[in-house]
């Protein structure tokens, strides 16, 4: 299936279609582009049932370079009382010579000094195929200065599937990464197709000075890869305890995900939510988004159903 917020879709005709907007019963997102068709600017807002308007909320303004590789990201709110956008905070992007994004940060506006204030960055490392090291980073205001807070380091097998992340915190006393003591990791296994199997999540134990299990996601897949069950489970008392499983159905124009939740009184499976993804020549146009009513023994229709509206592509 094709990811839902893409931008750009082949028609049946051949041409390409645009994302114009997004809408919920109370939200909306707008979308504008460049002569390039790259996205360049994103207004939402959202409903207010007394004046029965749109009333803006958010504004996204993209900056990119030559290549294409979003640079920039500079968010405002929408003041009310003076009508007027108002800076909120920016992202920032750093790529190599090989379109590898190896610098993320981010800034809030400061009101009283009127200008940025650093918050936090994202430092990734490459190899020839991967990206096998991710730093984060916060920014001291006391000593002015980024202070190294997680390292995650990655692995992947030979098809390049990540099958491991390391994840451990940096140490101020020792002025060292915690090598001997991480903080938690997540281990991958795939089928002989590719297509991922398992996910368990460990933490690390300080009294047994060893790995912990934690939680773990087992996957069933069809033929062309499409998950048709996830099932959630968390180690406690020596055992796997079920948590939670989501059922994958697909069609021709359509997908539904229906969740279920674990009820421990029963010790059987609960329905808990549904969303039903719509397709018109595999472009997403709209998902519904239900709840299990135990009253009615029904599913309800939320607020947070979704349409999706989109223009030809000049």
């Amino acid at each position: 299936m094709l990811p839902l917020a893409a931008f750009s879709q082949n028609s049946e005709a051949g041409g390409k279609m645009r994302l114009d907007s997004i809408v919920s019963e109370y939200s909306k997102e707008v979308f504008f582009y460049d002569k390039r068709g790259n996205e360049k600017k994103e207004i939402r807002s959202s409903w207010n049932k007394t004046n029965n308007t749109w009333e803006k909320r958010d504004k996204i303004i993209y900056k990119r370079n030559n290549k294409t590789n979003r640079v920039l990201k500079i968010v405002y709110s929408w003041n009310n009382m003076t009508s007027t956008w108002e800076k909120y905070s920016i992202y920032e992007y750093v790529y190599d010579n090989n379109a590898n994004q190896i610098l993320r940060s981010h800034s809030l506006w400061d009101n009283k000094t009127h200008n940025w204030k650093k918050e936090y960055k994202y430092e990734y490392v490459y190899n020839k195929e991967n990206q096998i090291l991710y730093y984060i980073f916060y920014w001291n205001t006391a000593n002015n200065e980024w202070k190294k807070s997680t390292k995650r380091k990655n692995e992947y097998d030979d098809m390049g599937s990540q099958i491991l992340q390391i994840y451990c915190d940096w140490d101020d006393t020792t002025n060292n990464w915690k090598e001997e003591c991480p903080d938690y990791k997540n281990e991958y296994t795939y089928d002989d197709n590719g297509s991922k199997v398992l996910h368990i999540e460990y933490s690390w134990d300080k009294a047994i000075n060893d790995w912990k299990r934690k939680a773990k996601k087992e996957y069933e897949n069809d033929n062309r890869g499409n998950h048709t069950l996830e099932i959630w489970t968390f180690w406690r008392d020596d055992v796997w305890n079920k948590f939670r499983k989501t059922e994958f159905e697909y069609d021709n124009n359509n997908k539904i995900e229906v969740a279920y939740q674990w009820n421990s009184e029963t010790n059987d499976w609960e329905k808990w939510k549904k969303l039903e993804y719509e397709y018109d020549n595999n472009t997403i146009i709209a998902i519904k988004n239900y709840d299990w009513s135990f009253e009615e023994n029904n599913w309800k229709l939320n607020t947070f159903s979704r349409k999706y509206y989109y223009s030809p592509q000049k």
